[in-house]
């Protein structure tokens, strides 16, 4: 039995190249179609803006809320807060809150600063005084420091300070003096007032006693040391230039005396 392979004839695919025409068309926008796509575009952005402002607008008083809420009931807020004015603030806290969810969710951004305001009225208070009991001890070391600055100043005796008069010393020991007296008797009144009162030795008052005083006392304390008077040396006198003595006074050595001959031996006659 014979075998006889079958032979797969393979048809080649015939591959025709076209050229193609490609034609190019630019689109020019006109000047009028220009500006308004300009306009549209800043139109939209100032939209974008004022969408993301009154978002944080309205986040701002939402994030007031939760954040008071727990400070004027928690240590140390609560102890610069009265009873009555914590009261009143938790119900305007939890009546902001029910407007935030229902008749404050879309609302302009003017309408939510406007209520962060209000909510400042009763929260500032307290935590300014909070902030003014913490900050009070070292603005109250600070102006003790400078005003006994001044006296020691004002008591020197070292020589750098010779130059300073005594009525100037005196404006200086005046001026700390009466700094130091309204200082211990307005730091009396503070400490007989209660947490919840608003303060007598505010922090604010302070560095304003400290820059009144400075103003006065510093000029004098930094006058600066007159330079001693400059002593001027006479420029040295030049000496009188000594004369020769002429040539002709000098004593004229004596001519040399001619001496006679001597005859040699054997030529005498």
């Amino acid at each position: 039995q014979s075998t006889w392979a079958a032979k797969v004839m393979v048809k080649k695919k015939k591959v025709r190249e076209i050229e193609l025409k490609v034609e190019v068309f630019e689109r020019a926008y006109s000047q009028s179609e220009m500006t308004t796509a300009l306009e549209v575009e800043a139109q939209m952005a100032a939209r974008d803006t004022v969408i993301r402002s009154t978002a944080e607008a309205k986040n701002a008083v939402e994030s007031y809320v939760y954040d008071m809420r727990a400070k004027i009931h928690s240590a140390p807020l609560n102890e610069y807060i009265s009873d009555a004015d914590r009261d009143a603030f938790s119900a305007l806290l939890e009546a902001t809150e029910d407007w935030l969810y229902n008749d404050g969710e879309s609302c302009k951004k003017a309408e939510y600063e406007a209520k962060l305001a209000e909510l400042k009225t009763f929260g500032e208070p307290p935590l300014s005084r909070y902030q003014d009991a913490e900050n009070r001890p070292e603005a109250m070391q600070q102006l003790r420091l400078a005003v006994q600055e001044g006296l020691l100043f004002a008591a020197s005796t070292e020589d750098r300070y010779s130059h300073i008069e005594p009525a100037e010393r005196a404006v200086v020991r005046e001026t700390c003096a009466s700094t130091l007296q309204w200082l211990e008797s307005t730091a009396a009144a503070q400490a007989a007032l209660p947490k919840t009162a608003n303060p007598v030795c505010s922090v604010k008052e302070l560095n304003r006693k400290e820059r009144e005083m400075t103003k006065i006392i510093k000029p004098i304390m930094s006058k600066p040391k007159p330079k001693p008077p400059k002593v001027e040396t006479p420029a040295p006198t030049a000496a009188p230039a000594e004369s020769t003595p002429a040539a002709e006074s000098a004593p004229a050595e004596p001519a040399p005396e001619a001496q006679p001959a001597v005859p040699e031996p054997g030529n005498v006659e």
